[in-house]
C-alpha cells in the first residue's frame, strides 16, 4: 500500500487485463480524462477514485500502521473530529502538511457540505494525520 493509488489501481487494472478505453467508458468519463488520472497528471474526485475502484472490485480504504481501519468515504466524513482528536488544530496541520491553515480549513467546509473532494486532497490532508490509504479487494454482499 505504499504506491499511490492511481498506481495502485493501474497495476489492478492491468492484471485483470481490461483496457483504459473500457474502464473510462464504465466510469463515463473520457478516455484521455481517464489516462491522465492513471499517469498521476490530473487528479479525480474521491467519488470518482472510489467508483473507480469498485469497478475493479476493490475499495478505497484508510489505514493505520498498514492495517485497514474503515473505509474512506466513512473515514473522509470524520477527518476534522480526527484531526482533533490527534490534538492538532487548523494550523497546526496546515503547518504540519505544509499546505497552510486556508487549505485545511477549505478541506473541512467541503467534509461538512458534503462536497467533492480530490482524491490528491485527501491523501495530504489523511497523510498529515497520520493515517494511509489503500485498496483492499471488494468484499461482496451475499444474497439472503
Amino acid at each position: 500500500m505504499n504506491q499511490p493509488i492511481h498506481k495502485q489501481l493501474r497495476e489492478i487494472r492491468r492484471d485483470q487485463h481490461r483496457l483504459q478505453k473500457h474502464v473510462a467508458a464504465a466510469l463515463g468519463v473520457n478516455h484521455a480524462t481517464y489516462g491522465s488520472w492513471e499517469r498521476g497528471q490530473a487528479s479525480p474526485f474521491l467519488h470518482h477514485t472510489d467508483i473507480w475502484a469498485t469497478e475493479l472490485h476493490h475499495q478505497l480504504v484508510a489505514t493505520v500502521d498498514g492495517a485497514v481501519i474503515d473505509t474512506l468515504v466513512n473515514f473522509v466524513a470524520a477527518l476534522p473530529v480526527l484531526r482533533r482528536g490527534r490534538g492538532l488544530t487548523q494550523e497546526g496541520l496546515g503547518r504540519r502538511t505544509r499546505r497552510g491553515v486556508t487549505a485545511v480549513h477549505g478541506v473541512e467546509r467541503q467534509v461538512q457540505a458534503g462536497g467533492g473532494l480530490l482524491l490528491s486532497t485527501v491523501e495530504w490532508y489523511v497523510a498529515g494525520l497520520d493515517y494511509g490509504i489503500g485498496l483492499a479487494p471488494a468484499v461482496l454482499e451475499r444474497a439472503a
